[in-house]
């Protein structure tokens, strides 16, 4: 099995280490890229880093650092507890898989979008049959394509 840690995540710690060899890792280390990870300005909006990239880049670390440690010339020098350092704070992990409920266009703007939308050809009229058998099925537009004919009840279930 291959090994894979992000590349950004061991870049950022080197960072912070002044590019020290990892054979001279000690544990104060960690700690400080923990401290200093709370206070490391967004580079998209140079706010606060998210909960997200924080459980990410310490998760990464901390992957990293077990699998460091049983590589030969680092055994002796790096254990798997120090490891443990690069674990994100039980706040941070929550949040950062909360999941969150993605926006859903109401009943209101389906309907604009649909008498605005042309049908003077035949492909107009399927896009705007498309767009209307959204809103009726509730179906995910992505799942649309995979229909089938037995997939779709033509007669009206209520009368």
């Amino acid at each position: 099995m291959r090994d894979v840690f992000s590349l950004q995540a061991i870049d950022r710690f080197e960072r912070s280490t002044g590019f020290r060899p990892f054979k001279s890792f000690h544990i104060e280390q960690a700690k400080a890229f923990r401290a200093k990870l709370l206070d490391q300005p967004s580079a998209r909006d140079q706010g606060p880093l998210s909960a997200a990239t924080m459980t990410s880049t310490l998760r990464n670390l901390k992957a990293f650092f077990v699998w460091l440690a049983e590589r030969p010339g680092y055994k002796s020098r790096i254990s798997f507890s120090d490891a443990e350092y690069f674990t994100p704070t039980a706040a941070h992990a929550r949040i950062a898989g909360a999941k969150r409920e993605g926006r859903v266009p109401t009943v209101e703007q389906f309907q604009a979008v649909i008498e605005q939308m042309p049908s003077k050809t035949l492909v107009q009229c399927r896009d705007r049959a498309i767009v209307a058998f959204l809103l009726l099925s509730g179906a995910r537009d992505g799942s649309i394509p995979t229909f089938k004919m037995k997939h779709v009840e033509l007669e009206p279930v209520f009368s």
